[in-house]
């Protein structure tokens, strides 16, 4: 199936994309619900010319990563993988600028999602592998948990970490009326009485 028939990432994800940008600096791709057919959700911004041989030479059928993001879930730099070492797929990507990189794969809702970032000066760092963590999870709880918005959870976790309405608009930089209005909507999203339900509803859900 070709990249062209996967689901576009939502603009409300933009800013995640865009830190991912920063730590990956030869490019990055993400594939939220993961099936033996592909991703629902795709994006990539690895070098078109890799992108094309990936797909031309069916790369997926050999790539231990691939196989180690469907099978496991954590971060895991390329090369803490032996495997990698036999496999003409990581020989050809160094040709493309992706010399060090990492896989990250998280499930949520029963549902796995991908992340795979690459670099050509360096390993990825502790922390930034921890921030890309963040970002799939984030992205993966988001599209397919629920349809809350990236904001309404951010807003909610504040919620539950007991911080008023008028402490979360400071927090936010946003008039409390906003709050207010944000987290009616997310009342009405999950069906919830309350805001205190609304919370006991999203931790059950693993949404914060």
């Amino acid at each position: 199936m070709r990249k062209e028939s996967f689901k576009a990432l939502p603009s409300q994800f933009d800013s995640e994309l865009t830190l991912l940008s920063y730590i990956s600096t030869v490019g990055f791709m993400v594939g939220l619900n993961v099936t033996l057919r592909g991703p629902e959700y795709f994006h990539s911004t690895y070098p078109e010319g890799w992108q094309a041989e990936y797909e031309k030479n069916n790369y997926m059928f050999i790539d231990p990563m691939l196989f180690w993001g469907m099978t496991k879930t954590g971060a895991c730099r390329w090369s803490a993988v032996a495997l990698t070492r036999a496999t003409p797929v990581f020989k050809r990507a160094k040709t493309h600028g992706l010399e060090y990189g990492a896989t990250i794969s998280t499930t949520a809702g029963g549902r796995r999602s991908l992340l795979s970032v690459a670099r050509s000066d360096r390993e990825l760092e502790d922390d930034e592998l921890a921030r890309c963590s963040e970002i799939i999870g984030k992205l993966a709880v988001a599209t397919f948990n629920s349809n809350l918005t990236i904001e309404e959870i951010d807003t909610l976790k504040l919620v539950a970490e007991g911080y008023a309405q008028k402490e979360i608009a400071a927090k936010l930089n946003l008039a409390e009326p906003t709050i207010k209005a944000r987290l009616s909507k997310v009342k009405d999203k999950l069906g919830a009485r309350n805001t205190t339900h609304a919370v006991t509803m999203a931790i059950a859900a693993k949404l914060i």
